[in-house]
C-alpha cells in the first residue's frame, strides 16, 4: 500500500490550468498497480472522514487521450462531492498488519505544481 499526503489547495488534475483544488489536506492510499485503485480522504479528526470520489483513470487516461480541458475541469469539480464515512477503531492486530504493508511515497510539493 502506498500513502501520499496531498495539501489543501492542490489541483485535482494538475495538468490543466483551471482544475478544482482539494479544499482540505487529504491522504491518498493506493496499490502498486493501476488495477488496485486508490482511496482519497480527508480526516475530520472526530472518527469520520470525507471520502472523495476520485476516478481511477482521472490522472492518466483523460490527459493521455487528449480530452478537452473543459471536460477535465468538469470531472475535477465532480471530485469535490464527498461522502461522510464513520471510521471504526479496528483490531490492534489488523492495524499492525496494515501498517507493515504501507510505503510512504512522500508529500506532494505544491510549490512545484504552482510554478508550472
Amino acid at each position: 500500500m502506498y500513502i501520499q499526503r496531498i495539501p489543501a489547495g492542490t489541483p485535482i488534475v494538475p495538468s490543466i490550468s483551471n482544475s478544482a483544488v482539494f479544499p482540505e489536506d487529504v491522504i491518498q492510499l493506493s496499490g502498486g498497480r493501476k488495477i488496485d485503485g486508490s482511496v482519497t480522504y480527508g480526516s475530520n479528526h472526530n472518527g469520520t472522514i470525507n471520502l472523495y470520489n476520485v476516478p481511477n483513470n482521472l490522472y492518466w487516461e483523460f490527459t493521455s487521450a487528449g480530452t478537452p480541458e473543459e471536460t477535465l475541469q468538469d470531472e475535477s469539480q465532480k471530485v469535490l462531492t464527498t461522502k461522510l464515512v464513520s471510521v471504526g477503531t479496528g483490531e490492534n492486530s489488523q492495524i499492525i498488519r496494515l501498517i507493515n504493508l504501507e510505503k510512504y511515497t512522500g508529500d506532494i510539493d505544491l510549490s512545484r505544481i504552482k510554478n508550472k
